[in-house]
């Protein structure tokens, strides 16, 4: 049988460029590639491709991605991502999450414990580990037995991939399901990750680094993919 192939050449303007978007509008949700070139078509979308693969069962993308300079979902190790610069700036590599969370202690006192975040927007895959969800995952955390805690961030700050965050703790579940309205945050443990969560009690103070090694410095749109083929 035979093969078509469409080529898209895209000269570099203030009004042309590259964007990665959830075809179901938020990680979990998953939609055709037509009805979100139609759902995008007022923005000024002209043409669209398969992208990043996903979770068949959850819908949440496999790698990387990160939309508006937020840090929308963390980075598969052991495949690449494609980093989308200014103008034609594009890069392929592999790119690691290194984000991590501590609480904020008085002067004087011991140096906290850092703790590793290993996943973002995305319901849990191990049978222990911390996750973080932003606004962009939905209206609510995933339900079930797992400690959270909800963190209203100074002054409303985006959670920015490269930046670091602080907040102040104003609730707690051990049942998931906590609402994630815009300026907050919830980190949630699940198996022997859910000890580290307990003691964030309200009105704790926390600071979390949302960083991904291997990102190029300034980049705000990166979507997963691989493997690397050129």
């Amino acid at each position: 049988s035979g093969q078509v192939t469409h080529v898209i050449r895209m000269r570099p303007g203030p009004l042309l460029g590259l964007q990665p978007v959830l075809t179901g509008g938020i990680p979990t949700a998953r939609a055709t590639l037509t009805s979100a070139m139609r759902a995008q078509r007022a923005a000024g979308a002209v043409a669209g491709v398969n992208a990043d693969y996903f979770n068949l069962n959850q819908g949440f993308p496999s790698g990387l991605l990160i939309s508006g300079g937020e840090l929308v979902k963390e980075p598969e190790a052991s495949r690449s991502a494609l980093a989308i610069g200014v103008g034609t700036s594009l890069s392929v590599a592999r790119m690691v999450l290194a984000a991590s969370w501590a609480p904020v202690l008085p002067e004087g006192s011991p140096p906290p414990t850092t703790r590793f975040i290993q996943g973002v927007n995305r319901p849990a895959q191990r049978s222990s580990e911390t996750l973080l969800y932003t606004p962009r995952y939905g209206r609510s955390t995933p339900t079930g037995a797992r400690t959270e805690a909800v963190i209203s961030i100074d002054g409303g700050a985006p959670p920015a991939v490269g930046s670091t965050l602080t907040g102040t703790v104003v609730a707690t579940t051990t049942k998931g399901g906590s609402p994630i309205p815009n300026g907050r945050v919830v980190l949630t443990g699940v198996g022997s990750a859910a000890k580290n969560i307990a003691p964030l009690v309200n009105g704790t103070r926390v600071q979390i680094t949302l960083a991904v090694t291997g990102l190029p410095t300034g980049v705000q749109t990166a979507i997963g993919g691989g493997p690397v083929l050129v």
